[in-house]
């Protein structure tokens, strides 16, 4: 077997026994979203406000921020800019859901469900 050969299969053999080598599969993809991202899993904990605020350390409040900014970023994807550049300012999940319910959006859906229901 010629030396680049050689080289080749030991770099080959190196790089799939390497702890940090991700391989294509779906098993993969669901240990490196839930270890590498550290995402939680109860999302709409966030939006109800059962997922509290955890006051264990930084680690923790780290964690909670990033679900809690990825849920509200999720919500403002859901709307239509201009709605959602009204609520930009909320600072968690739980607070935008409270601040929609407050606001006139509320009402209209309210009424715009009730004319659906009339035949």
């Amino acid at each position: 077997m010629a030396d680049k050969e050689k080289e080749s299969l030991e770099a080959a053999h190196n790089l799939y026994n390497d702890p940090s080598y991700l391989a294509p599969n779906k098993t993969t993809n669901i240990e490196l979203s839930s270890t590498l991202f550290d995402v939680p899993r109860n999302k709409l904990g966030f939006v109800d406000g059962t997922l509290k605020i955890p006051d264990k350390g930084p680690k923790d409040l780290a964690r909670w921020n990033r679900g809690d900014h990825m849920v509200r970023c999720w919500l403002f994807r859901s709307m239509k800019e201009d709605i959602a550049n009204d609520f930009i300012l909320v600072e968690s999940a739980k607070q935008l859901r409270d601040e929609l319910l407050e606001s006139n959006i509320k009402k209209e859906w309210d009424v715009i469900q009730e004319l659906e229901e009339i035949p």
